[in-house]
């Protein structure tokens, strides 16, 4: 992607990258502590925890306060409670309290298949994107869940890029599988086009946990989002 930087430390290989950002949000969190009842758009979710959004207005709560609300996606709905440790403007992060029971139904309620359902191609092309060289394909969806396919100018695919929440799993073109998670994300004051810069921490040997969600996420796609040599392709490569 566009803007790569590495950075490499005694401990771990970090990349920082900036991303496009398409606003689309349909996973949502509405509070049940205040009158207003207010509704965050979750920006980020792991089995762990999540990174809430107002849009109007700034956050009211503070470090270590306790936050109970329900989770609403593609007509399903959960109850958590979670414990808020950082809060910023009008962001905040959640960690959800429950333990693993919790994470179970997390996990259940992220399943590959709903992440697959609700990933939608973005017409980048016909929106005038600024969007990175021969990319060909984008997928987005909540979570953050997002596809990026590169073709050669012969139509070959080049790169394939899944971030899927906290994870990521990239292919390329003469250099293999990598697979990483995403450590921080931010949003860039651009003028023309909205953008994250997101930094990664790369795995140092391929973390299979990763790849195999990533498989299950793949073969959920129809062919209305993902073509059938394509969809082929990146199971090949996922799966070695």
């Amino acid at each position: 992607m566009g803007g790569l930087s590495l950075i490499k430390t005694d401990f771990e290989q970090l990349e920082k990258r900036v991303l496009p950002r398409y606003p689309l949000c349909y996973l949502t969190f509405k509070e049940f502590q205040t009158k207003e009842k207010k509704v965050y758009e979750v920006k980020e979710i792991s089995m762990t925890g999540m990174q809430l959004c107002l849009r109007d207005g700034d956050v009211h709560y503070k470090n270590t306060d306790v936050l109970e609300g329900c989770l609403h996606w593609i007509g399903q709905s959960l109850e958590l409670k979670g414990e808020v440790k950082w809060v910023k403007g009008n962001r905040l992060g959640v960690a959800f309290q429950g333990g693993e029971p919790l994470q179970e139904t997390v996990r259940s309620f992220m399943s590959p298949s709903n992440i697959a359902k609700n990933m939608k191609p973005i017409p980048f092309l016909e929106l005038d994107y600024d969007t990175p060289n021969d990319l060909n394909l984008w997928l987005r969806g909540d979570g953050p869940s997002d596809l990026f396919l590169w073709e050669y100018k012969d139509e070959a695919i080049s790169k394939f890029q899944l971030i899927i929440m906290n994870h990521f799993i990239e292919w390329e073109d003469g250099k293999g599988l990598t697979t990483g998670s995403v450590l921080t994300q931010r949003s860039l004051d651009m003028p023309l086009s909205e953008k994250d810069e997101v930094v990664f921490k790369v795995d140092e040997f391929q973390d299979d946990q990763k790849i195999q969600f990533a498989v299950q996420v793949i073969s959920e796609l129809g062919e209305n989002k993902l073509e059938k040599e394509s969809q082929d392709f990146i199971m090949r490569k996922l799966r070695g």
